[in-house]
């Protein structure tokens, strides 16, 4: 693809749910020597379908506890806007 350039597009697919129930599934991993953590979730409803997920990069994480603590705040937070 010489001459051409390409760009990444972030794409999302958010289904609003009528169920007020959902379930969020997250975790963190996290680098002690950089300090920086990863953030991932998946949110479901009550019968299983996925409604979002993603995955966020932080820096300037010092402990393991705050990873996994700023992975539990984020879920909520960036598919909260979305009508879930």
């Amino acid at each position: 693809m010489e001459g051409k350039q390409q760009t990444a597009q972030d794409i999302r697919i958010i289904v609003a749910s009528l169920d007020p129930n959902v379930k969020v599934n997250f975790d963190a991993a996290f680098k002690p020597q950089i300090h920086q953590s990863c953030s991932g979730f998946v949110i479901r409803n009550e019968i299983g379908l996925i409604l979002g997920s993603g995955a966020v990069k932080n820096d300037y994480i010092s402990y393991s506890f705050s990873a996994e603590a700023i992975a539990c705040i984020q879920a909520p937070k960036v598919c909260g806007g979305d009508g879930i």
